[in-house]
């Protein structure tokens, strides 16, 4: 009978580390799941910026489109008008 107190008392201590063992791991994928969930976020933060930044450079790409049609419209002005002061001789 005692060697089977002794066994029962050795898968006891063996179950006790188990089980403490079991604890940590359950207490790192905690963290894990947390970090992970804060990393989610973040990705998601850094999407909606980027969009935002594609936006905004799509808006600017077009706004100097408009501005170097204008411009280019002011010069065939400029020139026009150039051309129509050329015109007249002063004596």
């Amino acid at each position: 009978m005692g060697d089977g107190t002794q066994l029962v008392g050795v898968a006891s201590s063996s179950i006790g580390v188990l089980l403490k063992a079991i604890e940590q791991v359950q207490e790192q994928v905690s963290e894990i799941t947390e970090t992970a969930a804060k990393q989610i976020g973040g990705i998601g933060e850094v999407a909606s910026a980027t969009d935002q930044l594609d936006r905004a450079t799509k808006e600017n790409a077009e706004m100097v489109t408009e501005v170097a049609e204008a411009a280019r419209r002011l010069s065939d002005e400029a020139s026009e008008l150039l051309s129509l002061v050329n015109s007249f001789k002063i004596e």
